[in-house]
């Protein structure tokens, strides 16, 4: 499994994601071929709790294939699953400090199969090119980068 992550302070970490590989604001991994989609989603949760995060009852759990299928809109849309991940501790401080960070709330991270369905994607927004858009940088930095780590290591342990 490779991590794709822009920050020149992890270039040992290499870029293999055409999807999200290609973003500036993706942390992510290309799972190996052959890696089922329910496996890669099952295993997102594990290593993400692993990690330090919760997926408690109510947060995201957005299947949004079968959402566009059920709609009429796409029969063909490629297997695709956003979890809102959550580390509580995280979210308090970083809510008591800027209140308006909810909108940046839950940490979404996608599961998504290639169009052929030969490999699946797992990315989360690095916390970093949010950080640009709270007006409290100078206190947020720690929580910010609390929660980068916490989800390079979710990203690395699936």
């Amino acid at each position: 499994d490779k991590i794709c992550m822009r920050s020149p302070t992890e270039s040992h970490l290499t870029h293999n994601m055409a999807d999200f590989g290609s973003s500036s604001y993706a942390l992510s991994t290309t799972l190996p071929e052959g890696t089922t989609f329910a496996d890669a989603v099952e295993r997102t949760k594990t290593a993400f709790t692993a990690a330090g995060f919760g997926l408690p009852p109510g947060t995201t759990n957005l299947e949004m294939d079968k959402v566009f299928k059920a709609k009429g809109l796409s029969d063909s849309f490629p297997s695709c699953t956003i979890l809102g991940f959550c580390n509580p501790k995280a979210a308090l401080a970083a809510l008591t400090i800027e209140p308006a960070i909810a909108l940046l709330l839950p940490c979404n991270v996608c599961v998504r199969a290639s169009a052929d369905g030969k490999t699946i994607d797992v990315a989360a927004v690095d916390p970093y090119m949010m950080f640009g858009v709270v007006q409290e940088k100078d206190k947020l930095r720690d929580v910010v980068e609390s929660v980068r780590a916490m989800i390079v290591k979710g990203i690395a342990g699936i």
